[in-house]
């Protein structure tokens, strides 16, 4: 999986939770121990954040690193004829 759509999901997750718990960018930060600045730059698809920022934002997901960033997803195989 490329490095784009991992940031992608990424971003897609946390924007979904910090909605969910009606936080802003800042309390959602101090929850999970990064700054305001990290979470607008995860939902804002730039990148993916440092390994340990990873940790940190999946622990308030209560999430997987390996299942935020698609890393368990059976690779898709090509069927002639279908496009997914």
């Amino acid at each position: 999986m490329d490095v784009d759509r991992m940031a992608w999901r990424f971003a897609i997750f946390v924007l979904n939770d910090r909605m969910d718990k009606a936080l802003s960018r800042k309390e959602y930060g101090d929850r999970a121990g990064v700054s305001p600045a990290t979470v607008a730059r995860v939902e804002n698809c730039r990148g993916l954040p440092s390994t340990y920022t990873t940790a940190l934002l999946c622990q308030e997901l209560g999430k997987s690193p390996n299942e935020v960033l698609g890393w368990d997803e059976k690779k898709r195989t090509f069927e002639p004829g279908k496009l997914f």
